[in-house]
C-alpha cells in the first residue's frame, strides 16, 4: 500500500478526527474526502484485478 493510503486509513479510522472535521475548514474537508474517495477508488480496483484473475466457472 501506498503512503497516502495508509494515511487515509489512519484518518477514517479516527472517530475524534471525523469528528473534528465537522467544525473543520472546506479545505481540510475536501482533502478528507479525496482521501477517503482515492482509497475506495484503489480497493475498487484491487478487487477488479482479483476478480480477473479468478477462474471462471467453465476453467474450474
Amino acid at each position: 500500500m501506498t503512503f497516502r493510503v495508509l494515511q487515509g486509513i489512519e484518518l477514517i479510522g479516527t472517530l475524534t478526527e471525523a469528528e473534528r472535521l465537522v467544525a473543520a475548514s472546506n479545505h481540510e474537508r475536501e482533502a478528507f474526502l479525496d482521501g477517503i474517495e482515492f482509497i475506495v477508488s484503489t480497493i475498487a480496483d484491487m478487487q477488479c484485478r482479483v476478480l480477473d484473475n479468478l477462474p471462471s466457472s467453465e476453467e474450474a
